[in-house]
């Protein structure tokens, strides 16, 4: 694709002159000023067809057959999301995408964690950190990889001090601040000593990061926890209203 081919005619007796042609939308157009012997054409993106007319001072006017030069085309793909961030135990589907009107056939790998090796999308569930490979390849026989890193981790925060609140004990408001790299719903719930739900809220991560400073002026003073879900996962912290 996008390469050039060079067209030439084998020599006869006497004098010859050249008229080549070029097959556009089933007509055949003379290309201006190739009268020579042999034609370089311009790079190629699609099967394209040529013909000479040869004027011989001794043999008279010939036409040849056509000659169709097949362009092999190279796959373009895209994969979405190029990388992922997961949690063990969890899973994230990997879509790859034809940017081309050519056919292609897909293949995965490994094939460790992923639910088939086959197909434009997977569902990839490892228990380690994985690159996988997507391999598209068209009917010529071209073919083209893209990779794809998914990390696992065992806690859905960063570190120790990615999920905090304060001040603790508190009177009258707490600050609550997450700070994660997965993109996922996030949700609260205040319970007492025995289970019993106090207060509940929704947030949203941007960018894996949630702050928010919240009241708890209505709970009497005790022990409450402070469950935080993301995704699937729940950690819980104790806290003291005073």
């Amino acid at each position: 694709m996008n390469s050039s081919a060079q067209l030439s005619v084998n020599n006869v007796n006497g004098t010859s002159t050249y008229i080549w042609q070029k097959l556009s939308n089933n007509v055949w157009t003379t290309i201006a000023g190739e009268t020579g012997s042999s034609y370089t054409t311009p790079p190629l993106k699609a099967d394209t067809s040529y013909r000479y007319i040869r004027n011989n001072s001794l043999c008279g006017i010939d036409i040849s057959n056509a000659s169709t030069i097949a362009i092999n085309v190279l796959p373009d793909i895209d994969i979405n999301p190029p990388s992922a961030n997961i949690v063990n135990g969890d899973s994230v589907t990997l879509y790859a995408y034809n940017r081309t009107s050519y056919p292609v056939s897909y293949s995965w790998s490994p094939a460790l964690g992923l639910n088939t090796t086959t197909g434009s999308a997977v569902i990839a569930n490892p228990s380690i950190t994985t690159t996988y490979a997507v391999t598209a390849t068209g009917t010529n026989g071209c073919s083209k990889t893209i990779y794809i890193p998914v990390t696992v981790s065992d806690s859905i925060v960063n570190d120790e001090n990615s999920l905090r609140f304060f001040p603790n004990p508190a009177d009258k408001n707490i600050v609550i601040s997450v700070n994660t790299s997965f993109s996922k719903s996030i949700s609260f719930t205040i319970s007492d000593m025995l289970g019993k739900t106090m207060t509940q809220w929704d947030g949203k991560l941007k960018n894996g990061v949630y702050e928010n400073e919240i009241s708890i002026e209505n709970l009497s003073q005790g022990v409450y926890f402070l469950s935080v879900k993301i995704g699937e996962r729940i950690i819980t912290q104790k806290f003291v209203k005073e």
